[in-house]
């Protein structure tokens, strides 16, 4: 399941992401420039086509209710919450022309018979960098607590492989600064304890088609949500789940 079409602001209609194309050229571009929307529309397919069966790594840092959601629901949202999608774009082009020794490749592992993956962007002599297109750079030298999750389950995947990770780079990229922050290196057990916590809500939830409690998100990401997912989620709260 996946977002598979855009909510036309003009007509207030939920329409296939050819018909919002359409509408976009014939009629006038709404939101979002045809350069762009074509760009984050031909992204949206990709990462359909791309998208792995297990659980990653991106999905067990955050909300879970949000992750079950989209892993299990059909859903529209306003293309122009997707820019970032096109910011991403740039993060891309940024890759192609460094020197690394892998570049976004994806790794696999298994927890308690729990498959999950990630996702890296660069890692070379022993550094493993992710890069993170954002309104705001961070304040203080610090990065944001999931990005920090993150970065330290793609070490602990990598290293299941027998890839030496000794440092974390975190390169946060705005619209008018850029600034590389590093990440602490967290123990493995440290790390396992947190995959299996999170895995196994999630793998429950998804096998039993029950929503995780509500105990298993965090509030702050509510501000984020894509519209019909927190509609569902509402919905599902004031039912007492």
């Amino acid at each position: 399941m996946s977002i598979i079409g855009f909510k036309n602001s003009d007509t207030r209609e939920q329409q296939s992401f050819t018909d919002y194309y359409r509408y976009c050229r014939d009629v006038k571009e709404i939101t979002l420039p045809l350069e762009i929307l074509e760009v984050i529309i031909k992204s949206l397919l990709k990462s359909k086509e791309e998208r792995p069966k297990e659980i990653t790594t991106t999905e067990i840092i955050g909300c879970l209710r949000s992750s079950y959601i989209k892993k299990t629901t059909d859903y529209y949202v306003y293309p122009e919450d997707l820019y970032y999608i096109f910011r991403g774009q740039i993060v891309h082009s940024i890759l192609e022309e460094t020197k690394a020794e892998i570049k976004e490749k994806r790794f696999y592992n298994k927890i308690n018979g729990i498959g999950f993956s990630g996702k890296i962007d660069s890692y070379n002599k022993g550094v493993l960098i992710d890069y993170k297109t954002t309104k705001q750079v961070p304040k203080y030298g610090k990065v944001y607590p999931h990005h920090d999750l993150q970065l330290n389950i793609y070490k602990y995947l990598m290293e299941k492989e027998g890839i030496k990770v000794n440092a974390l780079n975190l390169i946060y990229i705005s619209m008018d600064s850029c600034k590389k922050i590093p990440v602490l290196l967290r123990e493995e057990k440290e790390v396992e304890v947190f995959l299996v916590e999170k895995l196994g809500i999630l793998h429950t939830a998804l096998k039993k088609k029950e929503f995780p409690s509500v105990e298993s998100y965090s509030q702050w990401e509510c501000n984020y949500c894509d519209e019909d997912v927190k509609s569902l989620c509402y919905k599902v709260k004031e039912g007492g789940n």
